[in-house]
């Protein structure tokens, strides 16, 4: 089993917010494969707002699930994919509002470390992220 925790930052060409995000995942292969199948659930919280054309905009929360097939370089270095489905909250001023969104990214890790990018329809995530295995 993995725990990671990660700091998304979430860009988009008129907004950027931070959010902690936690994710555990379970390995179904071999922990030798080159290549390995992994599960995450994964919840957000923002961190801050951002105002665009005068209103204040914040994602308060995020949730979700993702497929990630890992290939292993070497005994330090992994590749990975990341296909998922995700269920946001944010509030603009007084209104709030839900979205359900289907996603994919890329990213590398050096041993407990990694470096991703994320993408939900117009949302952009970039992710800084250390692992706990247990």
């Amino acid at each position: 089993y993995t725990h990671i925790f990660e700091n998304d930052v979430v860009l988009n060409e008129d907004f950027s917010q931070s959010a902690l995000t936690a994710r555990y995942g379970h390995n179904f292969s071999a922990e030798d494969a080159k290549l390995q199948n992994k599960i995450e659930a994964f919840v957000g919280l923002g961190l801050g707002d951002d105002e665009i054309f005068g209103t204040d905009l914040e994602v308060t929360h995020y949730y979700g699930v993702s497929y990630r097939p890992t290939i292993q370089l070497n005994n330090d270095w992994d590749v990975f994919g990341r296909l998922s489905y995700a269920r946001l909250r944010a509030e603009a001023g007084n209104t709030h509002t839900s979205e359900s969104e289907l996603g994919f990214g890329i990213g590398v890790s050096y041993d407990a470390f990694s470096l991703s990018f994320d993408k939900f329809d117009d949302l952009k995530f970039v992710n800084l992220g250390y692992t706990f295995k247990f």
